[in-house]
């Protein structure tokens, strides 16, 4: 601004050089100048008595003393004649008439003196305050006068006409010169011929509207017009002339103006400065502007009705400095407008403000040659793309805003170099990627950082070295919703300065450290909410007066924090503070307005000092412990609106006082133990809105008042008090009133009927209002509302003691959702009319004596879903028409006698019955005797059957992979047969006919056409006779269940031209094909899945000879050879060659492409090995070509099969093709039209990119690429495919953004983009055509999630999906809303989603039939009610989140349900087994449940895995074991179970892991579990079983892996035959009784010397290694241990040990041990702990355990170990002297004891002991220890540290000292670095 001003003033003065130039500093001289001038003594008396009609309080006239009045001051005479000419009385504070200005403002009387200042030339009395006079008119008689100005003088009145007198008047300021607004006129003003400047802002001149601008346009020197703020309402379009050729400055802001901007506008070509602002001018912004060759500064803000494109015309302006435009409708894009302003030699534009309109499009990168530009203002529009890279180029910037724009993609690098940059706000927008330290690295001079945004959804990551320091020193700091974390930002330390730090949802799971809570800075608002941050809050932090603070929604904890008394808002809401509220916190905080710290675990009372902070808005202290009385303290809260005390334990009466609240809109006491009855003070809250006294106990009547003391009350909930009598009629008039809930009462009486008086239930919404949150009882389940509060509409009036009738009136609510009347006394009938509730979800009234029929009407209401009438006295038949349909469930109906219909078995009268049984004999026993012994021959066959079925087909297929590819070949084989018998036993056996075929057809001479397809002849032969029918052309004997062979009679048929025999046989019978040669004819032959193996050595030569031939097909005919070479060819028409499932394994034959006519190919599913041939490209004609499955077909796809055009089908799958496609593709895209529909080559060894060529094959309808290697992104191109139906790239190596193209897929079906890496973002474009849309999945299992969603929460897809996968996909952290108009989905998986926010209500109850749901791996909160339904067999993961509340159970169809890891507490549900029993995995681990084992659970039969380890379960383990023939993981560990294992946990046949660990079981391990032949994990540990070992455990569990039966009470021996369990690889004994030898036979155990070819599953475990426990899963098949620690075994150790070459681990501690430590012990390479502490072991340690390189945890001490300590190898880093204490005869390091040999000190004198002398020694070293200790305290601590703390220079360079250490530290960690690798990675398993 200051630079555009300059240059006007600079033009002002070339044009005033005469005047007023001359006038400054030629004629006005002043007294102080040197020379002697006197006053004219007529002129000094006129000034005086000027001043006499002055009020002076500041004195500035106070030097108008003396004769000399050119020495006044403000006065100026001339020079030669000694005139005064310059009266300058301006004030000098002209900031406001307030405060300092107005002391020096000169006031009162002008007085006519003033005429006899006849040569005046110059009057200013401009800032003063002349208290509204007049001015006066006598001014327009200085005829003299030049320079007038009165601008904010504080005159009255008009303007003097008079004034238009002055002609030579060149400057005239009245701008604010007016008190008060009074309209003026114009007509003055065109006698001041010779003005410059104007200034007429803030009069008013409306009534000069009409004529305003011919009046301006009649003064020709015109230079600077300002008329802002003046009321002008026309702005002509036209004039007839011009005449303001000078004008250089033109001012109309503020105005009226609502037309376009005129064109005789830009005839002013003169103009420098033009102000049109904050008017209503209308149209777009003219092209004409590039006339204004010379303009500077444009505003044309604030019109809000400027519109159009910007044009490229007004980037012509070379000279522009300013362009301001914000707040108006211009659209379209810039580009062109920015490439003419950058095509300028040098553009002069500093400053563009286009904010607030509707642009759009990307920021073009001409941009970046605006080099002079400083401000950059583009917030509020619709920009979309990326900044652009040149942005880097414009190092003047200083304020660059785009907040709140649709732009996206990453923040480029350059901007970091913009180093003038003082605020830099890119909010509001979805922004990508990473900022890294190169954005940020010269922004030496920024202030202002925003990149946040409202939206949860994180897109947007910093990226910083936690050693970076910035740059910069920030005020203003917002990363809101950007990932900042997990660690707290370490940059922030050295920023203190900053005012405003944001950092809310920033994804920090951290500590905050000590550093910033230390910061010396003064904070107004700090926000670090919804993160993970924990820690306690210290009190250290200081804030400006105002200041907000956010810490809400984390996981601080310890006492509540109170900060310093000037914070006005303290969220500490969401949290885990306890302890009180601080007593004091009314001194320590007393002008706190908002305070919130509710979700906490706050106990204690509400202390009193609360009543002193009287600034209070906003206090919520519930869902925490409070108890005790509301205190007496609410007098003097006049802004205080909510009141939120509920969900705690608060009781005692509602003070009176809480009626002093006269601002109280929200009162929300639920949930607490208050009583009595309402206050009437409560009367005086004329305001509330919300009165929430749910759930306690008050009594008494309901106040009659509410009606007329509340007439705005929203929301009345006294749900579950004691209030008694009627319900008032008063009620009804609350108009407002839409959530009504006086359930569990003790209410009487009738229902008023004016409840239908409550237009609040029957008037929509236009917006959404606040209404704070409220637990409402909908469907029989309690929803929390929040945000949506107000949309809901309820009555509830349950449970009360009401009678009478329904009032016909509720019928006209027609906005009510829910209403519940039940467990009432309600009689009558059901009214009619509740069908015209057509919104009403839930209706509920049960338990009532309602009676007659079910209203018909009810069938209207279509939203109902939630339906209770039972328990009533209603008649006749259930509605079946439309809802009803839905409302199926018997228990609506219940207990209501004369109620007939479906869904109840009860029959209406008319209805159709079955025959009923004969006399005498009960219809019930004969089913139950048959269902009994149905069931009996069930469950006895099952266990065989598993056993067959499972392990002797499944089993093998699993182990064996040739056996399971000639499996799944078979089934293939069968696929025909199948399809037949299906068909025949389905709907088409009613219409098969069979029987026999008689000779009789013979006489049909003529017959050329026989179809017996598809029928069943029972296994018939093909009678002989048909080959004696010789005019036969068609026969078709497909599917029709013959038997035998092919009749060698058919090859008579020489006229046949089409013989099908597809699977015409019902059984496998080897056929010839010698018959064939005689069809000469034949076209089509078609003789899939009969057997032609005995054909395999010539079945080709026989066909050779069929030249008409045009069709043969030959699938699944068990033919091995495909000859390599044909003498010659014959098959020259042929057109379908169909040769599939066969077992041809050689290459492809070369004589195969000499049959060109080919159409269709088919060699699938065979072995043919080799490449795809280059020859193919012979076959022009072809169409369809499948190689897919054989396994062996690989090299490198030809360019040359491009060239094949006419191509539709190329299926190539499960081969192993390699290399790129790049070139086929090209040549595909090559042809003029491609023909390609289907491609589909995956799972082969395809790799590199997708090329961008494959747009070109427009036909495409199936792209399948799975199971590749292929890399890189999708190729934009891929937007060109219009006519794609499925698109399947699963599981390649492709990365990159997904492009936006994809969503012009409009015909796509299926897109599986899974199991790759790509990042980004999905944004609505990228799904915004999908409309056929059926399965979406971007899945992967890989935890790492590098892509994210992005779309709007209003979002509507164009698709409905019924398969969804966006596993490791950043969904969160809001739950999708564009899920909910997704009512076709089956499959639902967002697992890994980073969702951590409630499931909204509407999910629970969508209308689905669900196959999979898996929400797992997130942070998703509140109860899981059970109302999805499920398809049988459903799979349900909710695992992993933090899901409460009582377990849900869901339908009775489900089969996978895994709860665990959340924190649902309760016990399980007792009746589980009926509500669950098709249950096979039930995972509840690691929740908070109680209570027993339910004894329902055995009667779940399909039970697979039982997981319900880690809980507080008591009581025994229940009999209820029988029948469980699949269950085959059970873990119950880590509970307070007791008793004993029951015996039929034995009866469980399947099991391989029992897992019983961590309870309080005892007895002995049962025999019956020698039926547990399976076993894998028998893990018993930490129980208090006892007795031996069993004997049986070899016999009978042969595939033990893992044996853990730690801290028990076992004793005895080990078995010797624990050695024959070859495959264990865990031993853990540990503390127990054990006593005897350890067996030497334990070196039999090879689990523990051989390696594992691939990782197995195990289960998990807790395994003690290194003296701690692990908890392995994944890696657990990696574990060899041997753990025989605290027992009582004696004897040596076994040098058998050292053949377990795997073994890792092995504890014989705490033992009886003797002998020495076996010298083989070194052979035992991959030892990583051995513990033989606390035994009797002697020797000396073997020197070969120094091989031991693994070893990194050893302890030898408490032995009678001697000798020296090795020191080779590994033992330099086993140095810890605690290794091998207490040893007596060890010597060597690291032990203080020496060798013998070793370097010794002097003996002690002769005759003194040598070991007392040590002793004498020690007691004197220990002496002067002690007494040393004092002064090295003194001076070690004082002397160092004390001079630290105190000098702050010696603590800088003693830390400094300190940092130049740093490479030598390095040094010590490097030499030790070996030895931490070793010991990390094993513990990292």
């Amino acid at each position: 601004m200051a630079n555009i001003e300059t240059s006007i003033q600079f033009l002002l003065l070339l044009f005033l050089s005469s005047s007023f130039l001359h006038l400054e500093t030629i004629e006005l001289v002043s007294c102080n100048s040197g020379l002697n001038v006197s006053c004219i003594d007529i002129e000094r008396k006129a000034l005086l008595s000027f001043k006499e009609g002055l009020t002076d309080p500041s004195g500035l006239l106070s030097s108008w003393v003396g004769d000399d009045c050119c020495k006044w001051e403000g006065i100026r005479c001339e020079n030669r004649t000694t005139h005064v000419i310059k009266l300058k009385l301006r004030n000098p504070y002209q900031r406001n008439l307030d405060g300092e200005a107005a002391a020096y403002a000169i006031g009162g009387k002008i007085v006519p003196s003033l005429l006899d200042l006849k040569h005046l030339r110059y009057l200013d009395l401009s800032m003063n305050n002349f208290g509204g006079i007049e001015i006066p008119n006598f001014i327009g008689s200085l005829e003299k006068l030049r320079y007038l100005n009165l601008s904010g003088a504080n005159f009255g009145g008009s303007i003097p006409p008079q004034l238009g007198n002055l002609s030579s008047l060149q400057y005239l300021d009245l701008n604010t010169c007016f008190g008060e607004s009074i309209e003026n006129n114009l007509h003055w003003l065109s006698g001041l011929s010779s003005l410059k400047h104007l200034n007429l802002g803030s009069i008013d001149l409306s009534m000069t509207s009409t004529y305003w601008i011919q009046t301006i346009n009649t003064l020709p020197s015109l230079l600077e017009l300002h008329l802002p703020r003046c009321g002008l309402s026309n702005f002509p379009l036209s004039l007839p002339f011009v005449n303001l050729t000078s004008l250089l400055v033109l001012d109309l802001s503020n105005n009226g103006f609502s037309s376009s901007i005129p064109k005789w506008l830009f005839n002013v070509s003169s103009l420098v400065y033009l102000d049109l602002s904050s008017n209503s001018l209308q149209g777009g912004v003219p092209d004409e502007f590039s006339a204004l060759a010379s303009i500077q500064h444009i505003d044309l803000s604030e019109n809000s009705f400027i519109g159009g494109q910007l044009s490229g015309n007004l980037g012509t302006l070379c000279n522009l400095r300013k362009l301001h435009l914000s707040s108006n409708i211009i659209n379209g894009d810039i580009t062109e407008f920015i490439d003419g302003l950058s095509s300028c030699t040098n553009s002069s534009l500093e400053s563009m403000d286009l904010g607030y309109n509707q642009l759009g499009g990307f920021l073009p990168n001409s941009l970046g040659q605006l080099k002079n530009l400083k401000n950059l203002i583009l917030w509020n529009n619709s920009f979309t793309g990326s900044i652009p890279k040149s942005i880097g180029n414009l190092s003047s910037m200083e304020l660059l805003y785009l907040y709140n724009n649709q732009m996206n993609g990453a923040i480029p690098e350059s901007l970091g170099q913009l180093s003038a940059l003082v605020a830099l706000d890119l909010s509001e927008n979805s922004w990508n990627g990473v900022i890294t330290e190169a954005h940020l690295s010269n922004l030496t001079n920024l202030k202002e950082l925003n990149f946040g945004k409202v939206s949860p959804r994180i897109t947007l990551g910093f990226n910083v070295s936690s050693k970076w320091i910035p740059p910069f020193k920030l005020r203003y700091l917002n990363l809101r919703s950007c990932q900042i974390g997990p660690k707290f930002p370490a940059w922030l330390r050295n920023q203190n300065e900053l005012i405003t730090i944001i950092l809310n949802n920033a994804m920090i799971s951290d500590t905050i450290p000590d550093w910033f809570w230390t910061l010396d800075l003064q904070i107004n608002e700090l926000d670090i909410s919804n993160n993970q941050l924990t820690g306690r809050v210290p009190n250290t932090l200081a804030f400006q007066d105002g200041a907000s603070v956010d810490l809400s929604s984390n996981r601080f904890q310890g006492p509540l924090p109170h900060f310093f008394s000037n914070i006005y808002t303290l969220y500490l809401n969401d949290n885990f503070f306890y302890g009180p509220i601080p007593h004091n916190i009314g001194k320590m905080m007393p002008t706190l307005a908002n305070y919130d710290v509710s979700y906490n675990r706050l106990n204690g009372s509400i202390p009193v000092s609360i009543g002193e902070i009287n600034t209070l808005t906003i206090l919520v202290i519930s869902h925490n412990h409070l108890s005790g009385e509301i205190p007496l303290i609410w007098n003097d809260k006049p802004t205080l609106y909510i009141l939120d005390m509920s969900n705690n334990n608060l009781s005692g009466e509602i003070p009176s006082s809480m009626g002093s609240l006269s601002a109280l809109m929200f009162l929300i006491l639920s949930s607490n133990n208050l009583s009595g009855e309402i206050p009437p003070s409560l009367q005086n809250c004329t305001l509330m809105e919300s009165l929430d006294l749910g759930e306690n106990r008050f009594s008494g009547k309901l106040p009659v008042w509410i009606e007329e003391s509340m007439p705005s009350l929203l929301i009345l909930r006294l749900r579950s008090n004691l209030f008694s009598g009627n319900i008032p009629s008063q009620l009804c008039n609350l108009s407002s009133l839409h959530i009504l809930d006086l359930a569990l009462n003790n209410l009487s009486g009738f229902i008023p009927p004016c409840l239908g008086n409550l237009t609040g239930m029957a008037t929509d919404l236009s917006i959404l209002r606040y209404e704070a949150q409220l637990p409402v009882v909908l469907k029989g389940r309690e929803f929390v509302y929040q945000n949506t509060l107000s949309l809901v509409n309820s009555i509830d009036l349950s449970s009360n003691n009401l009678s009478g009738e329904v009032p016909q009136e509720l019928a006209g609510l027609s906005r009510l959702g829910t209403l519940n009347l039940s467990i009432n006394h309600l009689t009558g009938k059901i009214p009619e009319s509740i069908g015209s509730l057509l919104r009403l979800e839930t209706l509920d009234l049960s338990r009532n004596q309602f009676s007659g029929p079910i209203p018909p009407s009810m069938a209207s209401l279509t939203a109902l879903n939630h339906l209770n009438l039972s328990y009533n006295n209603l008649s006749g038949r259930i509605p079946t028409s439309n809802q009803f349909q839905s409302l199926n469930d018997q228990s609506i109906y219940m207990n209501n006698a004369a109620l007939c219909g479906l869904p109840l078995t009860s029959k209406c009268p008319g209805d159709d019955e079955a025959s009923h049984p004969p006399s005498g004999v009960s219809e019930d026993n004969g089913d139950k005797d048959g269902q009994e012994s149905e069931m009996m021959w069930f469950y006895i066959s099952m266990v065989p059957g598993f056993v067959v079925g499972f392990w002797g087909v499944c089993g093998t297929l699993i182990i064996k992979q040739s056996w399971r590819h000639a499996y799944f070949r078979f089934l293939e084989d069968l696929k025909d047969r199948l399809l037949l018998i299906v068909t025949v036993t389905g709907e088409a056996a009613a219409y098969a006919i069979g029987g026999k075929i008689v000779p009789s057809l013979l006489d049909l001479k003529h017959l050329r056409y026989l179809d017996l397809s598809m029928n069943n002849f029972g296994g018939i032969e093909i009678p002989n006779f048909i080959g004696s029918l010789e005019k036969f052309r068609y026969l078709n004997l497909s599917g029709a269940n013959f038997g035998g062979t092919i009749p060698p009679q058919l090859g008579n048929l020489s006229s046949l031209q089409y013989l099908d025999l597809n699977t015409c046989f019902g059984e496998s019978i080897e056929n010839d094909l010698h018959w064939l040669s005689g069809l000469s004819s034949l076209k089509h032959l078609n003789l899939g899945s009969i057997d032609l193996s005995m054909a395999s050595t010539y079945w080709i030569q026989t066909i050779n000879t069929l030249p008409s031939l045009l069709e043969l097909h030959l699938p699944r005919c068990g033919l091995s050879n495909f000859p390599l070479s044909l003498p010659f060819v014959n098959l020259t028409s042929l057109l379908v060659l169909d040769l599939s499932n066969n077992g041809f394994s050689s290459s492809i034959p070369k004589w195969l492409f000499n049959v060109s006519s080919l159409v269709y190919l088919d060699l699938s599913s065979n072995s043919l090995q080799g490449g795809v041939p280059d020859e193919f490209s012979a076959l022009a004609s072809i169409q369809h070509i499948d190689l897919s499955e054989n396994s062996f077909i690989g090299g490198q796809l030809s360019g040359n099969l491009g060239t094949l055009c006419n191509l539709r089908k190329l299926h190539l799958s499960s081969n192993i093709i390699n290399g790129d496609i790049t070139e086929f593709i090209d040549g595909l895209s090559s042809c003029t039209n491609s023909s390609l529909e289907s491609m589909n080559l995956g799972y082969n060894q395809l790799r590199g990119f997708l090329p961008n060529s494959l747009g070109q094959l427009k036909n495409l309808k199936n792209l399948i690429l799975w199971n590749n290697s292929f890399t890189g992104p999708i190729p934009k191109s891929i937007g060109n495919l219009s006519s794609v139906e499925l698109l399947y790239l699963y599981n390649n190596q492709m990365n990159g953004a997904i492009p936006e193209s994809l969503g012009q897929l409009s015909a796509l079906v299926a897109l599986d983009l899974s199991e790759n890496s790509w990042n980004g973002v999905i944004t609505e474009a990228h799904l915004s055509n999908l409309t056929n849309l059926k399965e979406l999945n971007f899945g992967k299992v890989s935890p790492i999630i590098t892509l994210g969603f992005n779309v709007s929460s209003k979002w509507i897809p164009p698709f409905k999906l019924r398969y969804l996968n966006l596993r490791s996909c950043q969904i969160g952290p809001k739950f999708p809303a564009w899920l909910r108009n997704q009512k076709e989905l089956i499959t639902i998986i967002l697992n890994n989603a980073m969702i951590s926010d409630t499931i909204p209500d509407w999910f629970w109850t969508l209308d689905l039939q669900i196959n999979e749901l898996d929400i797992s791996n997130n942070q998703l909160t509140g109860r899981v009610p059970n109302t999805l339904a499920f398809q049988d067999g459903a799979y349900v993961d909710l695992s992993s989140n933090r899901f409460e509340g009582p377990l849900p159970h869901f339908f009775s169809n489900i089969y996978t349900l895994y709860l665990n890891n959340n924190s649902f507490y309760g016990p399980i549900p007792h009746n589980i087994g009926k509500m669950m029993p098709t249950l096979s995995n039930y995972d509840v681990s690691h929740n908070l449940l109680n209570g027993s084992i339910p004894v329902s659970i055995g009667e779940i039969k399909t039970l697979t895995s039982l997981v319900i380890s880690h809980h507080h379960l008591s009581g025994e383990i229940p009999l209820i074991w029988n029948d469980k023939p699949t269950l085959y993981i059970l873990d119950m560990s880590n509970n307070n179970l007791s008793g004993e294992i029951p015996s039929s946990v034995g009866s469980l046949s399947a099991l391989m892991f029992l897992i019983l660990s961590s309870n309080n079981l005892s007895g002995e391990i049962p025999p019956s579990l020698q039926n547990c032949t399976l076993m894998k994990s028998l893990d018993l540990g930490e129980n208090r079983f006892s007795g031996k070992l069993p004997v049986w455990i070899e016999e009978s569990m042969p595939s033990l892996l893992i044996l853990r039966l730690r801290s028990n009470l076992f004793s005895g021996n080990i078995p010797s035959q624990l050695c024959n369990l070859s495959s264990l690889h865990i031993l853990d004994l540990a503390l127990n009784n054990l006593s005897g030898f350890i067996p030497p036979c334990l070196g039999n155990l090879t689990g523990m010397a051989t390696d594992l070819s691939i990782l197995r599953y195990e289960g998990q475990l807790l395994v003690v290694l290194k003296g701690r426990e692990f908890v392995y899963q994944n890696t657990l098949s990696l574990v060899n241990s041997i753990d025989l620690s605290s027992n009582n075994l004696s004897g040596e150790v076994p040098q058998e040990l050292a053949g377990l070459s795997r073994l890792g681990t092995l504890n014989l501690s705490i033992n009886h041990l003797t002998g020495k430590i076996p010298e083989s012990i070194g052979s035992l390479r991959r030892l990583e702990t051995l513990d033989l502490s606390r035994n009797q072991f002697s020797g000396p340690i073997p020197q070969n355990m120094a091989s031991l390189t693994a070893l990194n945890y050893l302890n030898l001490s408490y032995n009678n170990l001697s000798g020296r300590i090795p020191t080779s190898n590994q033992f330099q880093s086993l140095n810890d002297p605690s290794i091998y204490m207490n040893n007596a005869a060890l010597c060597g390091l690291p032990l203080t004891s020496k060798c013998p040999g070793d370097d010794e000190t002097s003996h002690p004198p002769r005759g003194v002991s040598e070991d007392n002398g040590d002793e004498d020694g020690q007691e004197f070293e220990r002496m002067w220890f002690y007494i040393s200790m004092v002064p090295g305290f003194v001076v070690g601590f004082w002397g160092v540290c004390g001079t630290l703390i105190i000098k702050q220079s010696w603590r800088h360079a003693y830390f400094r000292f300190l940092e130049d250490l740093k490479d030598r530290l390095l040094l010590i960690i490097i030499v030790n670095m070996a030895h931490l690798r070793r010991k990390l990675k094993f513990e990292g398993n």
